[in-house]
């Protein structure tokens, strides 16, 4: 089968980077409380305040792609009319570590995450036999304008499935904030986030600017997010 196309990349190996972000982000967060206990009579509100700039903007922004890198590894993923292929190179000589092939007829199921914010993207693949392989990708060559790693698994999917009957289509899992489940959060969120207004309000008025800006934004994001899903899920379903 001819190549059609080729998308270079980087993956990450996600948890031992999600563990690594968790443990700076919980020792900056004690760094931060033992120093506002230390210095809590003069810099009751600047101690705190500081450390979350510090520990949870400033020092991420600067250091977290040099991390990633870190726990990444080149790829080459290869889209063909039946199956796509993805070669991955070791980390430290860059040789053809090994190649995953993914026959479009062994699928079940899929799950497409693209961020709202950058270029990356998720991958996950069920298979008939209940096997399941997740790729997160990042650093993506394609150009503006040119669909990613995912969209591309998504165009090619949905072409399989033209030819398919229903019994042998690959299901779209969607995005958790285009599920019902996500909807469900996002309604908890904003009730939560109008009762800790209304109550600092009430309460400690001088907190409000900081917790109320800070909530905004998480929601923002989630609700950006969520439009991201769910026109991925529009897509594949044809809306």
């Amino acid at each position: 089968m001819q190549e059609e196309k080729t998308v270079h990349a980087l993956i990450i190996n996600s948890t031992g980077f999600f563990f690594t972000l968790l443990g700076f982000l919980i020792f900056g967060t004690l760094i931060t409380i033992i120093c506002t206990f230390r210095f809590s009579f003069h810099y009751h509100y600047i101690v705190p305040f500081g450390g979350l700039i510090l520990f949870w903007i400033l020092l991420p922004l600067i250091f977290l792609k040099r991390v990633k890198k870190s726990f990444s590894r080149k790829v080459a993923v290869r889209f063909y009319e039946d199956h796509i292929s993805v070669d991955i190179f070791n980390g430290l000589n860059g040789d053809l570590e090994k190649t995953d092939d993914t026959y479009f007829n062994t699928l079940k199921a899929i799950r497409i995450f693209n961020s709202a914010k950058d270029d990356s993207s998720r991958l996950s693949l069920y298979f008939k036999t209940s096997e399941e392989k997740r790729y997160a990708f990042w650093e993506q060559n394609a150009e503006d304008g040119e669909a990613g790693i995912t969209d591309l698994v998504a165009d090619r999917i949905i072409a399989y499935n033209a030819n398919q009957d229903e019994a042998g289509r690959i299901q779209y899992m969607p995005g958790l904030f285009a599920s019902k489940k996500g909807t469900l959060y996002i309604i908890i969120l904003s009730l939560l986030l109008l009762v800790i207004f209304a109550l600092q309000v009430i309460s400690k008025a001088i907190a409000i600017p900081f917790t109320f800006f800070a909530g905004i934004i998480l929601y923002l994001q989630i609700i950006m997010q969520r439009k991201r899903d769910k026109k991925d899920m529009e897509k594949f379903n044809g809306a």
